[in-house]
């Protein structure tokens, strides 16, 4: 770790806070895990990985739903933190904000849609579906998947993104698809939070609520990607 963190500050010279090296302590963590989960399901990441469910309709499904869900999550969000003010956390915000974009790509995007991906849809999530129903399986993992984040919001978020990359999961049978999903929902929370400090973008953080234009945007993105499923989207993929 402070190899790591010499390397960081003195060859690219850039500037490691205490939580970057908690996150990589944090993925570190997450690899042990997911080798302890293989040797215990007996399973290999080939085994999780089913490259004949990757379809461009999946893909073209999931960009809406998400998009839609983010921006309706945003301003639900938008309201708890209005009427109770003491649930407001920026501590994910400010700390998206503090490192350099390229860096923030590798730390919140790819890695944490990587790992967590393959341990809660990829291993438990798949360890569940097969030997529970599906509902109680999506929800069950999606639970275990908010209490990682521990903020309330941050669990909040979480869960309700669970039951959808749980679902997909179940539907697809693909663990790229939801890494996909879940990385671009990342990408999306460091790109808001990267603009929010440009100027033209500064009274957005006084208004305590959306444009009501843009959740109107964020329900069509949503109901427009569950017409793609139910259109052009395959029924559930068997294993």
């Amino acid at each position: 770790m402070v190899l790591l963190w010499f390397i960081i500050e003195n060859l690219f010279g850039i500037e490691v806070q205490e939580q970057f090296l908690l996150s990589v302590l944090n993925a570190l963590t997450n690899v042990i895990i997911i080798r302890y989960l293989l040797i215990k399901t007996s399973s290999n990441i080939s085994d999780l990985i089913i490259l004949k469910n990757n379809k461009l309709i999946y893909y073209l499904e999931t960009v809406f739903i998400i998009l839609g869900f983010l921006i309706v999550l945003s301003e639900i969000i938008n309201y708890l933190t209005l009427y109770f003010p003491e649930l407001s956390d920026n501590t994910v915000q400010k700390y998206m904000q503090s490192m350099p974009f390229i860096l923030g790509i590798v730390d919140i995007v790819i890695l944490p849609s990587v790992l967590e991906e393959v341990i809660f849809r990829g291993l438990i999530l798949r360890g569940l579906l097969e030997n529970y129903g599906y509902k109680f399986s999506i929800i069950f993992s999606s639970v275990l998947f908010g209490f990682m984040h521990f903020s309330i919001l941050q669990g909040f978020s979480a869960f309700f993104m669970g039951i959808i990359l749980g679902y997909l999961y179940w539907k697809y049978r693909s663990l790229l698809l939801v890494i996909f999903a879940h990385a671009l929902s990342n990408f999306m929370a460091l790109l808001t939070s990267h603009l929010l400090k440009h100027p033209d973008f500064s009274y957005m953080v006084e208004r305590n609520t959306q444009s009501l234009w843009f959740t109107i945007t964020g329900f069509i993105f949503l109901l427009f990607g569950i017409y793609i499923s139910k259109t052009y989207g395959s029924k559930k993929v068997q294993k």
